[in-house]
């Protein structure tokens, strides 16, 4: 019996709570911060956090994990790449800050970011121009 495991659950089941932790995981990490619920901000720093622990050790079978986690080879490569080596902590990867309730529904919403900048820069490739 594994006592003191805090796990902090959806009710959608548990296809739909791992997608949702998957897509929650892959815009944090592209855009630096996302702005949810407190609910799901605080489900999503400890898996977070597990997943830049991996992408410090940066071993194949980390990189498995975070693919598993993740599903996306460009995001686990910048994972692994920048992340993971830019932070030399064990923890506390990702600050939570309150924002207030939204208006439509009156949920507390709240703000996730690196506690540095960690977000994707992405670079369009420039256009070919062909003969027509």
């Amino acid at each position: 019996m594994k006592n003191s495991i805090k796990k902090i659950k959806f009710r959608s089941g548990q296809d739909a709570n791992q997608a949702l932790m998957r897509k929650l995981s892959l815009n944090f990490i592209k855009h630096g911060r996302i702005d949810t619920t407190v609910h799901k901000a605080k489900a999503l720093k400890g898996h977070i956090d597990r997943l830049v622990h991996k992408a410090q050790k940066g071993r194949e079978s980390d990189k498995n994990v975070l693919l598993k986690h993740l599903a996306d080879k460009k995001t686990v490569q910048h994972m692994i790449d920048h992340v993971g080596p830019s932070f030399k902590r064990t923890s506390g990867f990702v600050t939570i800050a309150k924002l207030g309730k939204r208006q439509g529904d009156d949920a507390e919403m709240a703000r996730l970011s690196w506690i540095k900048d960690m977000s994707i820069k992405v670079t369009e490739a420039p256009k070919k121009k062909g003969k027509k």
